[in-house]
């Protein structure tokens, strides 16, 4: 799935890139300058680079704590690229920061999943 989903936002990438079409490249233009271009650096060796690198040692995928930690790792790194979708065209040209109320909402809206997830956990049958 890592492979897969570096492999269609390369493609998407690929194809805007060699259409040289003005209205698509402002999308990536944004996210190519300041704060935004080292988020696109964060986005392409956390959610592929890191999880591949340690999904190929036996350890991890033996230890159900460790493969938690890296799923765990692999969310945090797909609200930041939720965010990277939306944020540079919300805020204006890229030029805005994050606003307060982002992380904010982040709270407000994911703790009531996770209090139903650790929940769920605790009632379903474990298969180890």
């Amino acid at each position: 799935m890592i492979i897969f989903w570096s492999y269609v936002a390369f493609t998407q990438f690929l194809i805007i890139w060699m259409g040289n079409l003005p209205e698509d490249i402002a999308w990536y233009e944004i996210r190519g300058r300041g704060l935004w271009k080292w988020v696109t650096v964060f986005l392409a060796a956390s959610n592929l680079f890191v999880p591949f690198f340690i999904l190929l040692s036996r350890a991890v995928k033996d230890r159900p704590r460790r493969l938690q930690r890296v799923a765990a790792w692999l969310v945090v790194c797909q609200v930041v690229y939720i965010y990277w979708l939306v944020a540079p065209s919300f805020h204006g040209r890229g030029h805005g920061g994050a606003h307060w109320l982002d992380p904010g909402m982040l709270a407000v809206l994911g703790a009531p999943f996770y209090a139903w997830v650790r929940n769920r956990m605790g009632k379903e049958a474990r298969h180890e």
